[in-house]
C-alpha cells in the first residue's frame, strides 16, 4: 500500500496518461512506476481502493479520504 500511495503521489506531480507512467519508450519513460509495480496491478488496486462508505458531505471533496487524511496529519 505505501508503494500505491507513493505512485499515486507522483502522479499529481507528473500528470500524463496512466499507461504512460509504465512506458518504456524513451520520451515517457518513467522506471521508478515499472521498478515499484505492474500496470495491470497497479490498475486493479485504483479500481477496488476505497476509504469511505459514508455518503457525500457537501463542500468536503475528500470526504472519502477525510479519516486517512486525518490519521495522516496526526
Amino acid at each position: 500500500m505505501k508503494k500505491f500511495i507513493g505512485l499515486l503521489l507522483a502522479m499529481g506531480i507528473v500528470k500524463k496518461h496512466i499507461e504512460d507512467y509504465w512506458s518504456t519508450g524513451p520520451v515517457h519513460s518513467m522506471p521508478v512506476f515499472n521498478d515499484r509495480t505492474s500496470r495491470d496491478k497497479f490498475e486493479l488496486l485504483l479500481k477496488f481502493q476505497h476509504f469511505s462508505n459514508e455518503e457525500t458531505k457537501e463542500g468536503d471533496k475528500l470526504f472519502k479520504l477525510r479519516a486517512v487524511c486525518d490519521r495522516l496529519l496526526e
